[in-house]
């Protein structure tokens, strides 16, 4: 069964397993992690500018290598994305859906309600699970006033912002991302 996150954030380490477990399951954690980035096009690469066409018949197939790769990229980031999102209330949705990879939207979460360790087994998992989450009715009876509850357990407290972020001009957090070249990255590419 598919948990559902509470709208103060106090389930977050059931649910964030969950996605961690679900994504794991799915060969996607490097979407999360932000290890599968987005193939660059091979206009960007040649820095020849939006009014850039193949003229050469390698130029073609590395657009068309490029497409493919593309498509896969979205396809699974998409797969990615709705195994974190699905179980989110429409007052933390709203807070995220500005972000537009699973890792912004997972590193925003992580930060708002804690990180969630990177467990190897099962066991893992249930043990922290176990530790680090009330039962629902519990914590909200706790936290009656809905209040988010941040990475160190404490209502009111201000919540921090990654390192690696900037603030865009709405006033909202993203994560800042790497752009690589396709051509490099070699056998890491997964098409």
């Amino acid at each position: 069964m598919e948990p559902e996150l509470a709208a103060d954030g106090c389930n977050w380490h059931t649910y964030g397993s969950w996605v961690l477990k679900s994504l794991s399951e799915d060969d996607l954690l490097g979407y999360l992690e932000g290890s599968e980035t987005r193939p660059t096009h091979p206009s960007l690469l040649q820095e020849a500018g939006d009014g850039w066409t193949p003229q050469t018949d390698e130029e073609r197939e590395a657009v068309t290598v490029w497409r493919t790769a593309d498509d896969t990229w979205q396809q699974r980031a998409a797969m990615a994305h709705y195994l974190i999102i699905s179980g989110i209330p429409d007052s933390i949705l709203m807070l995220i859906m500005h972000l537009e990879t699973p890792h912004e939207t997972f590193a925003y979460l992580e930060n708002r309600y804690g990180r969630i360790p990177r467990p190897e087994t099962r066991k893992v998992v249930d043990e922290a699970i176990q530790q680090h989450d009330m039962p629902y009715e519990q914590c909200e009876a706790e936290n009656g006033n809905n209040e988010p509850v941040n990475s160190h357990g404490r209502e009111g407290d201000s919540l921090d912002i990654p390192s690696d972020s900037a603030e865009t001009t709405d006033g909202h957090t993203k994560p800042e991302v790497e752009v690589v070249d396709v051509r490099q990255a070699g056998d890491d590419l997964q098409v």
